[in-house]
């Protein structure tokens, strides 16, 4: 665990050195936020306190109470140290809790609630910077996983996988793009294409794989080993749900999509239209 902690902070060493002209007034920020989960790792380790393991990749996630350390950082860099640092970086501590059985359900629930929660609103105040949407997005989508996984190991498994998927599929489109919403709107219809796409399918509308993973994270909650505060997880989850579909239905109006459809054909439009009541509908009965 120690050795590939410290193998990751130094691959990230290595990544950042190599373009310090560009980032280097931002690699204290980076050699902080390795050093110090690690700081707590080895502590926790030696006095064998959990509950301190846990915080350190509490750390690694940028999770509450450690949030705003990555969000900050995220639109300095570009797309491929962005994948690195808030994709592939935060794989290994989601897995470590589990696989360790670090996992404290009230603990969990609690500070991925609360992370959950500040991202949503930190998402309202960012729908200009691609890469903070997506910064705090990431911790939105990694706190239903913490909290699926803390009951249901292989469906918090899947919704991860799903999300990498497609994730890594917003970095591969976007790598030489820049990092604002507003320059999709002079930008080529493909790449316009692919970010609406990639932000109906974290909306969580059929046939893309975001309405999946949602499926999963409902059916999951559903068979919660808690009876007794089964029903109250389940209505804030879907406020929350709700809540965070209606902030991605204001960046596709932001985006103007209907502008962008009609540039088509008359047909196209139409089917946009469907999916846009489609979307209001599906919205509704989830709330309900």
């Amino acid at each position: 665990l120690v050795f590939l902690e410290g193998l990751a902070f130094f691959s990230y060493m290595v990544i950042i050195w190599s373009d310090y002209i560009n980032y280097g007034s931002y690699l204290p920020i980076v050699f902080i936020s390795s050093v110090i989960p690690f700081v707590f790792l080895m502590w926790g380790l030696v006095f064998l306190n959990e509950i301190v393991v846990i915080f350190s990749f509490l750390f690694k996630l940028s999770f509450f109470p450690f949030l705003w350390w990555f969000p900050y950082l995220s639109s300095f860099l570009n797309f491929f140290l962005f994948f690195i640092l808030g994709v592939v970086n935060k794989v290994f501590p989601v897995l470590m809790l589990f696989l360790n059985h670090l996992v404290y359900f009230g603990l969990i629930f609690f500070v991925s609630i609360i992370s959950i929660l500040i991202s949503l609103i930190s998402l309202m105040a960012s729908q200009n910077d691609l890469k903070v949407f997506f910064a705090w997005s990431s911790n939105v989508n990694l706190g239903w996983i913490l909290i699926l996984m803390s009951q249901v190991w292989l469906g918090g498994l899947v919704y991860l996988f799903l999300y990498l998927v497609l994730i890594s599929l917003v970095f591969l489109s976007f790598v030489n793009i820049g990092g604002f919403f507003d320059q999709f709107l002079n930008d080529n219809n493909n790449n316009m294409l692919v970010l609406l796409v990639v932000l109906i399918s974290f909306l969580g509308l059929p046939p893309f794989l975001g309405f999946l993973y949602k499926y999963i994270l409902i059916n999951g909650l559903v068979s919660f080993d808690y009876m007794q505060i089964s029903t109250i997880i389940l209505v804030l989850v879907l406020i929350l749900v709700t809540f965070n579909s209606f902030i991605y239905i204001n960046i596709l109006f932001k985006l103007n999509v209907l502008k962008f459809f009609f540039k088509f054909r008359s047909i196209s439009s139409f089917i946009f239209l469907i999916v846009i009541i489609y979307l209001f509908l599906s919205v509704g009965l989830i709330s309900l």
